[in-house]
């Protein structure tokens, strides 16, 4: 796997999804390098048989650059993604992967700050409690990706451990999505997405925390 991480304090969290996993290969996006960081980019999607991960802030036209100036990825590269299995974590990137008709799991706007939360209405949503969510939602991630699980599974599964009784955390995880060429696929194999479930929380030996964060 391929992971595209755009460097910054708020985006921290997402490290846990790939620090320490074998056979990946890390784009560290930093503030101050937009061009550079485009161009490894590009060459490590060039390179990569399969899967690739992106990480980070950015809109329905791409992942940003750490700085905001201009975009890693957008229309004008985004058909070197046309053969992969794409992982997109940033705000409406489900728009991007419909666009530029991808495959893949995808976020859509996703509450990863308090004035975020407020934008979007949910004021009764605090700082501490969002940056636990956040941490906890990229331990579930990492889990996924320990255990294999299919993409088109990840949607389901997540859904299932949320603590959708949380207004934002409901809105975060209703906007989780696999998208197959663009097409946006719901309610994918649930019985199977349940099993799977119940293997990966019920099992101790697992890597990473699967075990431990079915008990949060």
């Amino acid at each position: 796997m391929t992971v595209i991480y755009q460097d910054r304090n708020d985006t921290a969290f997402l490290k846990k999804i790939y620090e320490g996993l074998e056979d990946t290969k890390a784009v560290v996006c930093k503030y101050d390098t937009p061009v550079e960081n485009r161009m490894k980019a590009e060459a490590a999607i060039r390179t990569e048989p399969d899967r690739i991960a992106m990480l980070g802030h950015g809109t329905q036209l791409g992942l940003l650059n750490p700085n905001f100036y201009g975009y890693v990825v957008n229309g004008s590269n985004a058909h070197m993604l046309k053969d992969k299995n794409v992982i997109a974590i940033w705000c409406w990137a489900g728009n991007f992967m419909q666009r530029q008709r991808l495959t893949g799991f995808s976020t859509s706007m996703f509450i990863s700050e308090e004035n975020e939360a407020l934008y979007m209405g949910f004021p009764e949503a605090r700082e501490e409690d969002i940056h636990r969510e956040n941490d906890i939602f990229s331990e579930r991630v990492r889990a996924l990706i320990d255990a294999n699980v299919d993409l088109k599974q990840w949607p389901e599964l997540l859904r299932s451990q949320a603590d959708m009784s949380k207004p934002f955390v409901k809105f975060n995880y209703d906007g989780l999505s696999y998208y197959y060429n663009g097409i946006k696929m719901d309610r994918f194999e649930r019985e199977q997405s349940r099993k799977i479930y119940e293997k990966i929380s019920g099992l101790s030996d697992l890597p990473g925390n699967a075990a431990e964060l079915r008990k949060r």
